[in-house]
């Protein structure tokens, strides 16, 4: 077993695990480009790397597996952004309104 961690407003955060058959490192084949993420084993394994210039006559002979890699991609960046993503602390309005309403409830 795998874990990714990301760093969410500086602190590490697990987003996932990963076991046998699962892919990682699809960004660099996809578009050149990685994720910022940190994978640790938790279990022995192995993990085999598959370079690029092999795998793109694959991906382009076999288009599922071009789409299902792109799928995959794309469910992992949107997790990205929502582990990520800065919330907006909602301030409470204190005002004449929130006043008056005290007042008659």
């Amino acid at each position: 077993m795998v874990t990714v961690t990301l760093i969410r407003h500086g602190v590490p955060v697990e987003s996932g695990r990963m076991g046998p058959g699962e892919v990682i490192g699809e960004a660099g084949i996809l578009t050149d480009s990685s994720v910022p993420a940190q994978f640790t084993a938790k279990t022995s394994c192995a993990l085999y790397r598959i370079e690029k210039g092999y795998l793109r006559p694959c991906l382009e002979a076999r288009h599922d597996i071009n789409d299902a890699m792109k799928t995959l991609l794309d469910y992992r960046l949107h997790k990205v952004q929502e582990l990520t993503r800065e919330v907006p602390v909602v301030v409470q309005k204190k005002g004449f309104l929130q006043w008056l309403l005290k007042r008659t409830g």
